[in-house]
């Protein structure tokens, strides 16, 4: 298995050299230079709304489970969020892996039960998947209304993955049907591998934990306005943010220029790399290339990036550090269950 995913890092170097190579760095460093105090100040200010934002929408599916949160409790669901993205980001995959921490922490620090922090993250997941995927049409949509510019090949897979956002939406239609395909696929690997034990425990959990988010998504409308809303919030400020650096970089770029540049990001982290290394930076250069942009521009707002990145990857693991050293308590499942409110 290991050296199954060796094979994806083949490419990495290739791509990293294709990336960085005849770059002007003095330019690259004149441009990064603009990002003064007062700069950095208003993006900092910028992240952490959207990590506000993130939280919010986990913290509004958990209240909707039956768990009843106060605003005082948002900035431990952040804590928690960023400890997850510490980890998926780090995961080879398309930024999955952090979700078991997360569990984890909600159970032992916020007294959350496995099977709702569980179907929570299930839920925003779902979310996730379905606004990503989502995104990616209104970056084809995007590339489309750029004649001349875009190459019909790269319109046509933005406009091909994007469909992958029906299977969110269609698993939520499904489980509200009575479909359960998590505890039937952890009763089929039972079967194949023939253990009990354990895996008839995960299967027990996971019956309880779809039955609880086919409960919450029978809500039907409110449920795709909730989909949309966080949808705009959280792209509308995705956006925002790369409209500011690239202007703080002296670089002006229209909407939809932007958001091809955000749609071609977010399709490179769908490669089974960790942290998309290698296929972020092709990926940027090659969407600046295409809208007749320098390619120091590109890693100027690249460095901006993968610095942010790590800073929000090391304030996770120090989360991550701090609350499982510090925490003696049992986990929440050996706890009587919470109430449903």
């Amino acid at each position: 298995m290991k050296r199954f995913w060796l094979l994806f890092w083949l490419p990495v170097p290739l791509l990293l050299l294709w990336s960085l190579r005849g770059l002007n760095w003095r330019l690259v460093g004149a441009l990064l230079s603009r990002l003064g105090a007062p700069q950095l100040t208003a993006l900092a200010v910028l992240n952490l709304l959207f990590l506000l934002v993130l939280s919010l929408r986990w913290g509004w599916i958990l209240h909707g489970l039956g768990r009843h949160l106060r605003c005082t409790d948002l900035p431990r669901l952040a804590a928690w969020r960023l400890a997850g993205f510490a980890v998926s980001y780090l995961t080879p995959g398309p930024q999955f892996g952090g979700e078991p921490l997360q569990v984890l922490l909600a159970g032992r620090r916020g007294g959350i039960s496995y099977e709702t922090g569980s179907a929570s993250l299930l839920l925003d997941k779902s979310y996730e998947l379905a606004g990503n995927f989502a995104f990616l049409a209104v970056g084809a949509a995007a590339a489309a209304a750029l004649p001349g510019l875009v190459p019909q090949r790269l319109i046509g897979l933005l406009a091909a993955v994007s469909l992958l956002a029906f299977l969110p939406a269609a698993y939520l239609l499904a489980i509200t049907r009575g479909f359960r395909p998590l505890t039937r696929l952890l009763g089929l690997l039972a079967k194949l591998l023939r253990r009990g034990g354990r895996s008839g425990n995960l299967q027990a959990l996971a019956i309880r934990v779809e039955q609880a988010v086919a409960g919450y998504s029978r809500r039907g409308v409110r449920l795709t306005g909730e989909l949309l809303i966080f949808f705009v919030l959280v792209w509308g400020l995705a956006v925002a943010e790369t409209m500011l650096v690239l202007r703080f970089l002296g670089l002006v770029l229209s909407w939809r220029e932007v958001v091809l540049v955000l749609a071609a990001g977010k399709l490179s982290f769908l490669l089974p790399i960790p942290g998309a290394l290698g296929a972020l930076e092709a990926a940027q250069r090659l969407a600046f290339t295409l809208l007749d942009r320098a390619p120091e521009a590109a890693v100027s707002l690249l460095v901006y990036i993968r610095v942010r990145d790590l800073l929000l990857v090391l304030a996770g693991l120090g989360v991550t550090a701090a609350r499982l050293r510090g925490d003696r308590r049992p986990p929440a499942a050996t706890r009587p269950p919470e109430s449903s409110g």
